[in-house]
């Protein structure tokens, strides 16, 4: 009776099992998507908004893009006075120019561990829940981006498991800008490429920026002819085909040669040299330089241990380096090879790169080729980029194609993926190419390269109604 017993408890099991592991089957097919769209994530850059007691009747936005002007203008004549008085007493510039900018940025700082010293972060990320996404729709991924980009990497992975549970997809297209890159590139040093399969780079920080490499080491520089050409290029590309844009960049020219324009640049300049040490110890460390992002974005090893030892504490600051050190040396540096690897997997990489304008004139050496922020040489992920207004020399005569712009100024043979690399001349960082553009690289089911479709060639540009158009 006990061996009876046995047997008919074990078929019983078994019994459950069998039908556990057919209820799993079905309900794995039945989540299945027969859906042949891949749902897009679009992971942005520096900007989105961030809060505290999110969902609540106490919810707070805090927004970079829209300042706090109620504040800003309760305390907008002491800023002026303060930095009137500058001519007379620096200390004076450097109260004012701080006070500045804990008005408008004091709500994001961070501690010396960066830790966010309010409690604000990113709203969650919502799980899509949805089988009809049609094409043209993308998944906005939203995060703290003051964090590192590892930390932030993490959130991705459970984002993309959001979509792929919600949507019954396997995979992913990821469209990403800017910070959004760096995100990406972690994610695929933390996770690999096995649930991606199209990726498209925009203005990507993924390699640096050697802006971020010369403020952190205290390479403040005004220059009024950079300046002239920085202003002069920003009109142009903003105001693209209207005619407004000439008697704008008259105005520039006039400021320039007027002398005003060089002359601010001098008392800038002075400023610098007479609290320079000032400025960074009471505005630009305890405001920013705590945040974990900055240091994930210098480019070069040189400009990395230099800002180490020039900025942070290795004691006070012990934890803070032990995670810049980790991003640095496995996401940024590896950058290139992470990309590589994801593309020898079988994942379609195609990069946006836009060349022409200068950076921001704050800093030395701002000719350098770039969207007026990121270097072009970076975004294009080892492009060869001549500085604005010079050209870079003939490319190797064994190539299929002529990887040189029209203007000469880029050489993209050198880029990691040649063939699947685009640049926009005169585009600007915080601007978007046209949808049709990118939901052809998203979208496409093979390599999408600079010849599969003649409406897209490797070097475009805008014209009068903001359609790219081939570069000439």
């Amino acid at each position: 009776m006990k061996q009876f017993t046995k047997r008919f408890v074990s078929m019983m099991l078994v019994a459950v099992m069998l039908c556990c592991i057919s209820v799993s089957s079905s309900a794995a097919k039945h989540n299945a998507s027969s859906c042949k769209l891949t749902p897009i994530i679009e992971v942005g850059g520096i900007g989105d908004a961030l809060y505290s007691d999110y969902g609540t009747e106490n919810e707070k936005r805090y927004a970079v893009t829209s300042p706090d002007m109620d504040a800003l203008m309760s305390k907008l004549l002491e800023i002026l006075t303060k930095v009137a008085w500058g001519f007379i007493d620096t200390s004076s510039a450097v109260d004012g120019l701080k006070l500045l900018a804990e008005t408008l940025f004091g709500a994001y700082a961070m501690d010396d561990k960066g830790k966010s010293i309010l409690p604000i972060s990113a709203k969650p990320n919502e799980d899509p829940d949805t089988r009809d996404h049609t094409k043209g729709d993308k998944y906005r991924f939203t995060y703290d981006w003051r964090l590192d980009f590892s930390t932030n990497a993490v959130r991705l992975n459970t984002f993309i498991n959001q979509v792929l549970r919600s949507t019954g997809h396997s995979k992913v297209s990821i469209m990403a800008h800017s910070e959004g890159g760096s995100i990406v590139t972690a994610y695929l040093a933390k996770y690999g490429s096995a649930k991606l399969e199209n990726v498209v780079l925009l203005t990507v920080a993924s390699g640096g920026v050697s802006m971020v490499d010369k403020l952190l080491t205290k390479q403040v520089n005004f220059d009024a002819n950079t300046a002239l050409a920085f202003l002069t290029n920003l009109v142009a590309g903003m105001m693209r085909g209207e005619w407004t844009s000439i008697p704008v960049q008259g105005l520039i020219y006039g400021v320039h040669y007027s002398g005003i324009l060089p002359l601010l640049c001098w008392i800038l300049n002075g400023l610098v040299a007479a609290a320079g040490e000032e400025l960074f110890d009471e505005v630009l460390i305890p405001l920013f330089c705590k945040w974990p992002v900055l240091w994930c974005f210098i480019s070069t090893e040189e400009a990395y241990v230099q800002a180490k030892k020039i900025l942070l504490d290795p004691v006070k600051n012990k934890e803070f380096i032990k995670t810049v050190d980790k991003v640095h040396y496995n996401v940024t540096m590896r950058s290139k090879e992470l990309f590589a690897m994801a593309r020898d997997n079988g994942v379609k990489i195609s990069v946006i790169a836009a060349y022409g304008l200068p950076q921001m004139p704050v800093v030395t050496d701002s000719m350098t080729s770039s969207d007026a922020l990121i270097d072009t040489s970076l975004e294009s992920l080892g492009g060869t980029v001549a500085d604005v207004g010079k050209t870079v020399g003939a490319q190797r005569k064994d190539l299929k194609h002529n990887h040189i712009s029209p203007n000469k100024q880029v050489d993209a043979s050198t880029c990691l993926f040649p063939e699947s690399t685009w640049f926009i001349r005169d585009h600007m960082h915080f601007k978007w190419p046209p949808d049709s553009f990118l939901d052809y690289l998203l979208t496409s089911k093979k390599q999408p390269t600079i010849t599969s479709n003649t409406s897209y060639p490797q070097f475009l540009t805008y014209d009068a109604d903001g359609n790219l158009i081939a570069d000439s």
